[in-house]
C-alpha cells in the first residue's frame, strides 16, 4: 500500500481507482495511521494516559492564553487613537476538538517520550477600551483633538489554536505502560498565529 498525502481533488480522483494508492487529507493524520498499524495496544494505552492528562492540559492552555498577542483591528479606519487601546483578556473554556499521536520516542524503554498534536478552541472575552474620533474635531494649529469619546466594550471570541503536547510514560513490574507525566505544552509551535485581532465593531468601508 503506499499513501498519498494530498488535498487535491484530482489525486483523490486518482486513487480511488487504485488498490494500491491510499489518499490521506493531512501528514497528521497519514502519521497517526503509521503509528496505529505499528502496535496499536501500546497506541491506546498512549491515547488513555493522554486522556487523564486533558484537563491539566486545557488549564496550561487557558492560563498561557493570556500572555499571546492582541490587537485591536484597524482595518478600514482611522477611528482610534492610535496609543489608547487597552485589552484584558479572560478565558471562558477551552476545548480540545483534535488529537492526534504524531510521534513515538522509545529511546529510553522505561521512559519513553510520545508527543501529541491538538487543536484547541478557545473561548474569551476581551475588555476593550480606546479612545473614539469618530465625532471628534481637530485643531491644526494645536495639532490636537477635541470632542473625543472614550469607548469601552466587551467582545467574545473564538479561536482555533494548534498545540504540541509531550508526555513522558513510565511502565509497571510487568513492562506495561502504566503512567504518565507531562514533559511540555508548546502553543503555536509553528508560530502561526500571529497577533490575535479583537473586533471593534467598525465596517471596513465605515471611513
Amino acid at each position: 500500500m503506499i499513501y498519498v498525502v494530498s488535498g487535491d481533488s484530482d489525486w483523490e480522483k486518482f486513487c480511488s481507482s487504485s488498490d494500491d494508492l491510499n489518499l490521506i487529507g493531512k501528514l497528521d493524520d497519514l502519521l497517526e495511521t503509521i503509528i496505529g498499524e505499528t502496535d496499536s495496544d501500546d497506541v491506546y494505552v498512549c491515547y488513555d494516559l493522554y486522556n487523564q492528562k486533558e484537563e491539566k492540559i486545557k488549564k496550561y492552555i487557558a492560563d498561557n492564553f493570556l500572555d499571546l498577542e492582541f490587537s485591536l483591528d484597524r482595518s478600514g479606519t482611522s477611528l482610534i487613537e492610535g496609543g489608547s487601546e487597552e485589552i484584558e483578556v479572560e478565558v471562558n473554556s477551552v476545548d480540545i476538538t483534535r488529537t492526534s499521536l504524531v510521534d513515538i520516542d522509545d529511546f529510553d524503554a522505561e521512559h519513553p517520550l510520545v508527543v501529541f498534536e491538538l487543536d484547541a478552541e478557545v473561548n474569551f472575552s476581551a475588555k476593550v477600551s480606546y479612545v473614539s474620533l469618530e465625532y471628534a474635531t481637530y485643531d491644526r494649529e494645536y495639532e490636537t483633538y477635541y470632542n473625543v469619546e472614550k469607548i469601552s466594550m466587551v467582545s467574545k471570541e473564538s479561536i482555533i489554536l494548534n498545540a504540541e503536547v509531550t508526555l513522558t510514560l513510565s511502565r509497571d513490574k510487568y513492562d506495561s505502560l502504566c503512567d504518565s507525566d507531562i514533559k511540555s505544552i508548546n502553543i503555536d509551535p509553528n508560530n502561526n498565529l500571529g497577533e490575535i485581532i479583537i473586533d471593534t465593531g467598525y465596517d471596513d468601508d465605515y471611513y
